[in-house]
């Protein structure tokens, strides 16, 4: 369900930001936003080591969903300014086209895209049994399988 859900935010996230931030701060702004990511992608499995250590798993994932609903409430309140250069009526078929007649344009764009695609197809699924790995095979702590996830994170 988590991935689910991400597989939508990031992509809204990415159109919003030209809409809400000012054309000469978006490099900035985007800087920072991936400063961020990087920490969050350092930080949360060493944090949910940490609490896997202390909580039952139902209760995190509690803690987790508890989380998304905190943040969807407070996305009620944020005002997305009219912007005329993104205003216009959506055509979703017809802008995955140009986007994808565009991205096969630039071959160099195309081809990182593609090695982007075949790496995350093949290598992500082995990393997400790192900690599985380090606690069932190696033998390893609830600890020690939140330090593999940091490191390769």
């Amino acid at each position: 369900m988590r991935s689910c859900a991400q597989t939508f935010q990031m992509p809204t996230i990415q159109s919003v930001k030209p809409t809400m931030v000012p054309d000469k701060e978006i490099t900035r702004m985007n800087g920072q936003l991936g400063m961020v990511q990087s920490a969050n992608m350092i930080i949360a499995p060493a944090l949910g080591a940490f609490l896997f250590a202390f909580i039952p798993i139902e209760y995190l994932i509690l803690l987790d969903v508890l989380g998304a609903i905190i943040g969807i409430c407070i996305l009620t309140w944020v005002q997305i300014p009219n912007n005329e250069k993104i205003d216009q009526p959506m055509h979703v078929l017809h802008n995955t086209r140009l986007g994808i007649k565009q991205l096969t344009n630039n071959k160099g764009l195309w081809y990182i895209t593609l090695i982007g695609a075949v790496f995350t197809l093949t290598y992500m699924p082995a990393a997400s049994m790192y900690p599985l790995m380090t606690m069932k095979y190696f033998q390893g702590t609830v600890s020690q399988a939140g330090l593999i996830e940091a490191i390769y994170s």
